[in-house]
């Protein structure tokens, strides 16, 4: 609450009251009354804030995921409980829950469409191909229960436009991967009926969470000009 010059100076007119040779108040701390109901009701402001936030994340986590396994079965799962290495399924209209390598789509040129708004403001779609054609999932298909696919990539990042990593595939093959074969958390499938992935960053590691940083203070107009 103190990032408000205006409570900082109150503060030390309060400090200052206590010493009656200078005290307005018979050495009283009364400016403390008013003071202290300011505060108190600006930290049950910001308390309510973040217990929103809080629900909001929370509600977020919970939210269901088609996760598929080694017999390539789906399952539902929360968002939380995925991790690196999983493979997971979504469907046209669904949010991606992690950052993941596209590895098939339903379109017969392996490709999807994705809707950034939420992470950068912009409502054209997005093109996305899949690290794999459609020909060699389908090989990868068969032998993915004995020799899965192995990826590795940089480490978590805040940069929304670049990805480097490099996808070993069953037969040993080594193939570069980029931005263009990774679908973010937060964005949408559209135009496409389903995507499967395989999961890179999860939770707090995905670049939607890198780029939320530390909330700054709000502070109004009016807050300004009493600050200076």
């Amino acid at each position: 609450q103190f990032h408000h010059l205006a409570n900082v100076y109150f503060l030390c007119i309060a400090v200052l009251q206590v010493f009656p040779a200078i005290s307005n108040s018979g050495g009283r701390p009364l400016t403390m009354i008013p003071l202290s109901f300011v505060l108190v009701t600006g930290a049950l402001k910001d308390a309510f804030e973040d217990l929103q936030r809080a629900r909001s994340d929370k509600k977020q986590n919970l939210c269901s995921a088609v996760s598929v396994d080694k017999e390539l079965q789906d399952s539902e799962v929360c968002w939380q409980d995925l991790r690196p290495g999983c493979l997971f399924r979504v469907r046209s209209g669904e949010q991606i829950p992690a950052d993941g390598l596209l590895l098939a789509s339903s379109s017969f040129d392996g490709t999807c469409f994705v809707e950034t708004a939420n992470l950068d403001g912009e409502t054209n779609l997005k093109r996305k191909s899949s690290a794999l054609a459609p020909e060699e999932w389908e090989f990868v298909e068969e032998s993915c229960r004995t020799a899965p696919l192995s990826l590795q990539c940089e480490p978590p990042s805040v940069d929304l436009y670049q990805f480097r990593g490099a996808l070993q595939m069953t037969s040993g093959e080594v193939r570069g991967v980029s931005i263009g074969n990774l679908l973010l958390r937060g964005t949408s499938l559209e135009q496409t009926e389903w995507v499967l992935c395989m999961a890179v960053y999860c939770g707090h590691d995905t670049r939607a969470m890198k780029n939320l940083g530390t909330t700054k203070a709000k502070v109004s107009k009016v807050d300004m000009d009493l600050n200076r």
